[in-house]
């Protein structure tokens, strides 16, 4: 199975809630909990060997390991700075109004082909016109910018391929009357065969060129204030995809406003290509308006992409019906649309608006909003628009044929009577350790959504209402292993206080945890199955040296500042299965830990080619490599806090590593005997505050220790490498207790533990490691301890790393 960031950050919350309430058990996630919000950490190193990152004190060492105290250490309070995270959104709710008693009339806008279907549009909204505007009927952007031209001049939209002049097109030309054409793109958008054959009518034609979308846009917006002169609003609509041209597409024909485009949003970066920059700097705007169909993570991209000119207002919405319901009550307040006889409706899981080519202008001339919905169903956000405008909306067109928009949304659209919220799709109950998670994905177009979780005794029996909440999971706990129960879901409608029906009964049985081998055929493919299944989602990748050590050492703070996997490679050569591991996760950006001599320059090359950004840390020596690391994350998680470790060893580091990925704290490495220039510096350089030295005296000197320069620091360490680490454990795991995961590693070797350590990291559980003998006493204690509460434990390694008896000893401490 595989897991999310985020679906570990509910276990975590999940946690806290148990350990508070005095129950014994917690839930086991799934890929569909991907979109739930959860804490994500909490508390700094020193807060947490304090006390202070969760409700009672740390846990004291036991017999068994040691913590030193290396300078006054105290308790500190800390000062969390208020995020002011405003998102200039239009929230505006539609106002409720009765229904009518009649249904609405609802007709389909299509024809044998996308070309037919723009004409069908276009008859439907022009009787006559002097101007027309073609797109390419094969481009996505063009027929939302363009509706802004057509506007202009009272003009329609029409579609052309890009070397023949279509039947349709070139019938509604001639029944409208056409007399001059706006061809919207150079000759590799829309050839010089089309134009001729256009010209061959009798029509003038005026071309508007460019290569890109990007430069098409700016080149309709500069040809609109060429027209307009004073009179061009000083507002600009600016979108990043197809659906947010579409849905601006009415309303830029209606109020000529013009739209532009910007990139990259997606990689969180929103770029501001050159020709939208030069047209914003030429229209003086008072008003950016953004439409995103994305992740709400990227509005700060938006934001500070675009603030060079004014300060965007964004609405934004990952889901599109979602999207085109805020725009249109957003046109709305503004004043834009007035009361709408019409509405428009689109769907917004296409590839592309091949179906709406011609709605913009159709819509625009008719005052009415564009609206996405699923293919499958009409979107309840939209149903309910619809039902909510019912005081003036009469008619209701349909872009597409039954390919496009599912038979039933017809009737969906047409019917009046009260909507209400969809089954709540994917429901199912997945059990774990004297628990059940009860969950379904997320109903995105039910903007105000909470989902009620129902319970029986039997298939057949009384389902009773449990629990109502926010999030689209629930964990019933305690239950009994081995006993089934039964489940339903439904959606209710908070804002309202309307409930969908019921899912189908689900069934579950708890059942104890088990240990999970995870493996590879070598080392390189034991990381990439650690990353597969732990990890279902991140822009960001670290991958290191499989062949040796030291680089990697460093790399675990890197990773959890990213939420990002450890992958390795050989020297010279990209192993198989990485980057389509890399493409699994929707990864962008890569960091490099090691210079040219452990990761070679091709393997840089390989990526780059691949189309991912590649950071580099190299330094001359792998004290400096971990210097360049640390200044990195400290630059950015602003806290002045490390670890120290011995940099001839692993061991320590491997120990350390789930608590640098989850404290996002940086590791910094030392000789036995002296404090490397390199990783002095980042002392002095950073003003570290606060720092962890991992092993005991015989690891790193006393007098070492000693030398930091460092306000205050405790060394946590045990009689060996294994209570070591559960030393650290002890004192740095104690406000995560108790614990959702564990993992399992050799501490005889480093390969299998690198990548196992972030792994952990990612659920703030502790790594175990333990020789092939059998895991030490102390192990086997906190094994049994999380025993209740435990749902996954994971072995990193073949069976030569660590035998079957390993596994066999966890399972048994498990029953």
């Amino acid at each position: 199975m595989k897991y999310s960031s985020l679906g570990r950050a509910v276990c975590l919350m999940v946690v806290a809630s148990l350990m508070a309430s005095g129950a014994a058990s917690v839930l086991m996630p799934m890929e569909s909990a991907a979109a739930v919000a959860a804490p994500h950490r909490a508390g700094t190193l020193r807060e947490a060997i304090g006390g202070d990152a969760a409700e009672g004190p740390a846990t004291l060492p036991d017999q068994t390991s040691q913590a030193q105290v290396l300078a006054g250490i105290t308790a500190g309070e800390a000062d969390a700075d208020a995020v002011d995270a405003q998102v200039a959104a239009s929230g505006l709710s539609a106002q409720g109004v009765a229904p009518l008693a009649t249904d609405l009339i609802v007709t389909r806008i299509m024809g044998a082909n996308r070309f037919a279907t723009v004409a069908e549009a276009v008859d439907r909204s022009f009787s006559s016109a002097e101007v027309a505007v073609i797109v390419s009927g094969e481009q996505t952007y063009d027929c939302g910018f363009a509706s802004g031209l057509a506007g202009v001049f009272d003009a329609p939209v029409l579609a052309t391929t890009s070397s023949l002049l279509p039947a349709d097109t070139r019938n509604a030309l001639v029944d409208l009357g056409v007399t001059k054409v706006f061809l919207i793109g150079d000759t590799s958008v829309i050839g010089s065969p089309v134009q001729t054959a256009i010209e061959d009518l009798g029509i003038a034609t005026e071309r508007i060129g460019g290569a890109t979308a990007t430069a098409r846009a700016a080149n309709v917006a500069q040809r609109m204030k060429a027209e307009l002169g004073a009179a061009m609003p000083d507002s600009v609509i600016v979108v990043d995809e197809w659906r947010g041209a579409v849905l601006a597409g009415p309303i830029s024909w209606a109020r000529h406003i013009p739209i532009l485009i910007v990139d990259n949003v997606s990689a969180g970066d929103c770029s501001v290509p050159p020709e939208t920059a030069s047209m914003l700097d030429s229209l003086d705007v008072s008003e950016i308006l953004v439409l995103w169909s994305g992740r709400l993570s990227e509005l700060d991209a938006i934001h500070s992409g675009l603030s060079e000119w004014v300060f965007p207002a964004v609405i934004a919405h990952e889901d599109p019906g979602v999207l085109s319901v805020r725009f249109a009550e957003a046109c709305a307040y503004r004043g834009w649309i007035g009361s709408w006889s019409l509405a428009g409706i689109i769907n917004g899981d296409a590839t592309g608006p091949y179906e709406a080519l011609g709605a913009g202008a159709a819509l625009g001339a008719q005052g009415a909003p564009a609206l996405f919905t699923r293919p499958e169903r009409l979107s309840y956000v939209v149903d309910r628009f619809l039902y909510d405008s019912a005081a003036h909306l009469t008619d209701v067109w349909l872009f597409g044929g039954l390919t496009a928009l599912a038979p039933t949304i017809d009737a969906a659209a047409a019917d009046q009577s009260e909507p209400v919220p969809p089954l709540p799709p994917g429901a199912h109950a997945v059990p774990g350790n004297r628990l059940v998670l009860v969950m379904c994905e997320e109903t995105t177009d039910v903007v105000d959504a909470e989902y009620r979780f129902w319970r029986a005794s039997s298939q057949f029996g009384t389902y009773a209402p449990m629990i109502s909440s926010d999030d689209p999971f629930w964990w019933d706990t305690p239950l009994a292993n081995g006993t089934t129960y039964w489940y339903k879901v439904s959606v209710v409608d908070a804002a309202r206080g309307i409930e969908g029906p019921m899912s189908p009964p689900l069934s579950a049985q708890p059942v104890p945890a088990t240990p999970q081998r995870v493996s590879g055929t070598d080392r390189y493919q034991t990381a990439i199955a650690i990353s597969r299944y732990n990890f279902t989602e991140t822009g960001s990748a670290v991958i290191a040296t499989g062949a040796d050590y030291p680089d990697a050492l460093a790399a675990s703070g890197l990773c959890g500042l990213y939420d990002a996997p450890l992958l390795l490679t050989p020297a010279n050569s990209l192993p198989p299965g990485l980057l389509g591991e890399l493409e699994r996760l929707g990864v962008w950006r890569v960091f490099l830990a090691g210079g040219t001599s452990v990761i070679s320059t091709s393997v840089e090359n390989a990526l780059r080619s691949a189309g991912y950004s590649v950071t580099r840390f190299a330094g001359k020596n792998r004290y400096d490599t971990a210097a360049l690391i640390a200044r990195h994350v400290l630059a950015r998680n602003g806290s002045p806090e490390v670890f120290v470790v011995r940099g001839d060893d692993f061991a320590d580091a491997l120990a350390v590593s789930p608590w640098a990925y989850w404290y996002q704290v940086p590791v910094l490495l030392v000789q036995p005997d002296a404090i490397p220039p390199e990783t002095s510096s980042v002392f002095w350089d950073r003003h570290i505050e606060f720092a962890v030295v991992a092993g005991g005296p015989n690891a790193i000197l006393d007098r070492v220790a000693a030398r930091l320069m460092v306000d205050e620091g405790i060394r946590i360490y045990g009689s060996n490498r294994y209570t070591t680490a559960i030393a650290l454990e002890q004192i740095l795991g104690a406000p995560y207790r108790p614990y959702f995961a564990l993992g399992v590693a050799t501490g005889t070797n480093f390969a299998d533990a690198l990548g196992g350590g972030v792994a952990c990291g990612s659920w703030a559980s502790p790594l175990i490691l333990t020789s092939p003998s059998g895991l030490v006493p102390e192990a086997r204690t906190l094994v049994d301890s999380t025993e209740p509460t435990v749902q996954l434990v994971e072995v990193y390694g073949g069976a030569v790393a660590l035998p079957e008896s390993i596994v066999t000893e966890v399972r048994n401490l498990l029953r």
